[in-house]
């Protein structure tokens, strides 16, 4: 299943600060739900945002200062500071492969490993993994 078809527009975080430059530091933040009205997404009435609910959201959503935005649980790693680098993983699992016909191999169900998958600008390594879990530091790659 795609990421996107599992993520569905729920709430809006609004921030509101003085357009003066350096005056008190201070900001307003504010949730809204989302309502559907005719088919369209429509902004809801909004209420303050606790600070318990802010360090709850902080606390579920980044996984160092590093990280923007959503990351996915299989994620491992990720930095945007000189080079873009991200880590992650899929576990093991029955996928279809294709093959071209060409080859005489036959297109089917096969068991894949679980997989580590390294990005460093352009250049992608991917690892196979005996462990079934989450890797570690200390999991080895082949």
């Amino acid at each position: 299943m795609e990421l996107e078809e599992k993520l569905e527009l729920r709430r809006v975080i609004t921030i509101f600060q003085p357009n003066q430059k350096f005056y008190n530091n201070s900001i307003y933040i504010e949730q809204h739900d989302v309502g559907i009205v005719n088919g369209k997404a429509v902004l809801c009435a909004g209420r303050p945002l606790e600070k318990s609910t802010i360090s709850a959201m902080a606390k579920t959503v980044l996984i160092n200062s590093d990280t923007p935005g959503y990351l996915p649980a299989n994620l491992l790693s990720y930095s945007d500071k000189v080079d873009i680098k991200m880590l992650w993983w899929v576990p093991a699992q029955k996928r279809k492969l294709f093959f071209h016909k060409n080859t005489g191999i036959p297109s089917g169900d096969a068991h894949i490993p679980a997989m580590l998958f390294y990005v460093k600008n352009a250049t992608l390594c991917a690892y196979a993994l005996k462990r079934k879990r989450r890797p570690l530091l200390s999991t080895r790659v082949y």
